[in-house]
């Protein structure tokens, strides 16, 4: 009887043990939307337009990770309006941000006429493969949009920024370092200064 309590107290602690370093090694990557292309269909040909959505990855992580591939909802003023699925893997490189796209068929109601800015949602998520094993991976993306014409305007609202090492999402910080005291200025000057 001793022996069964000590083999089940060596693998419990072993069980929380490599859950908690499991998730001290691994962070789940996060994801913005960083541009959204209309492809409209030309009238008579029977096709619906679609939509593709690329996407910023940011892995945090000290090692590459790859998904098998993303299934991305989008829901425009609280209805589903389009679904997609990336078939080709998603590669994340170490410490890094990364490009991909999803193509998504909008149903024949699409985003709405000419008007107000209404509220937007992507749901996507995929199997991510890592050194530890598969992990599902979620995300949620929200914000406003608005068609003006045949063109869509999209503005994602809660973005948090991403610095993985020295990169970062595009459009966020563009501006020069400050200067340290003491480090001499080699930035470039216009003539007369």
């Amino acid at each position: 009887m001793p022996l069964y309590r000590l083999a089940l107290a060596v693998g419990a602690s072993l069980v929380c043990g490599c859950t908690a370093v499991g998730a001290w090694l691994y962070d789940d990557p996060s994801f913005a939307l960083r541009a959204v292309t209309l492809h409209q269909q030309q009238p008579g040909t029977g096709g619906a337009d679609s939509l593709e959505l690329i996407f910023i990855g940011c892995n945090r992580n000290d090692y590459e990770l790859t998904g098998d591939g993303f299934a991305t909802r989008l829901a425009v003023a609280g209805r589903t309006v389009g679904e997609g699925e990336r078939d080709r893997p998603v590669h994340l490189s170490l410490r890094d941000t990364s490009r991909f796209s999803v193509m998504l068929a909008l149903s024949p109601e699409g985003v709405d006429a000419d008007g107000a800015r209404v509220p937007f949602d992507i749901a996507g998520s995929g199997a991510m493969r890592t050194p530890i094993g598969v992990r599902q991976v979620g995300f949620r993306l929200h914000g406003k949009v608005q068609r003006k014409g045949d063109e869509l305007e999209w503005q994602e609202e809660g973005r948090e920024s991403c610095r993985p090492g020295l990169s970062a999402l595009p459009n966020q910080f563009l501006a020069d370092p400050p200067m340290m005291r003491g480090e001499p200025d080699a930035r470039p000057r216009a003539p007369g200064n």
